[in-house]
């Protein structure tokens, strides 16, 4: 049928798991060793979401730090200690299995890079469900851009018709709006509520169960 959800491609940090303090440990591990004060957990939140430059850029603003010492320092740190903290949302495993049961195509489009992306997929036994782990080096583009989804649909064999992209920024649901894609925002993440719904996203809920049932019972209509 037409109508029908055939495949979903969901944003990772703030969507599947919540990496927060993993980001943020990482972020001031690097601003201490170079003498900056330490960001809070309400800071970071908005730091997130266009990839690690843009918030590492953010988090030494006019500071004569050399960037790539910065950088260098950020993935160090995290690579070492990415699952301290980290942990899926409650719900997100049971929601990948229905969909999987229900032959629905996933995969993950992120403005993490594809490394960090695959290894926290892979940890928490999430790998069986995912056709594709893509970061912004994958298919050369960050969120909002719209070629890595428009390209991602085409690899999945997928229509912009039977997409639902989920995610919980703006450059989600900036980019399934550039792409032709239904999105839904979810207001669990990094993102207020009230942020999202001013960006018009098809859906928004506000909890994973509330993402479950609008994913394996609700169709396109």
């Amino acid at each position: 049928m037409s109508n029908q959800i055939k495949t979903v491609i969901f944003d990772l940090d703030g969507t599947l798991v919540d990496t927060i303090e993993d980001i943020r440990g990482a972020l001031n591990a690097a601003l201490e060793s170079f003498g900056k004060t330490p960001v809070t957990r309400d800071q970071i939140m908005g730091m997130i979401g266009g990839g690690v430059d843009d918030m590492l850029y953010e988090a030494i603003g006019e500071s004569p730090i050399v960037f790539g010492d910065f950088k260098s320092q950020y993935r160090q740190y995290y690579r070492a200690n990415i699952d301290k903290f980290t942990q899926p949302y409650v719900g997100i495993k049971p929601l990948l299995q229905a969909l999987h049961a229900a032959n629905v195509k996933m995969a993950v489009l992120t403005n993490k890079q594809t490394d960090p992306a695959k290894r926290l997929v892979d940890l928490f036994g999430f790998s069986t469900y995912f056709e594709i782990v893509a970061g912004p080096e994958y298919y050369g583009v960050h969120k909002p851009d719209p070629a890595g989804l428009i390209q991602m649909m085409t690899d999945l064999g997928a229509t912009p018709e039977s997409t639902v992209f989920i995610g919980d920024s703006e450059p989600d649901v900036q980019v399934a709006a550039a792409a032709g894609v239904r999105c839904v925002a979810v207001g669990y993440g990094y993102r207020e509520a009230s942020v999202l719904a001013g960006l018009n996203p098809w859906r928004l809920v506000m909890d994973v169960a509330a993402l479950h049932v609008l994913l394996v019972e609700t169709s396109l209509d």
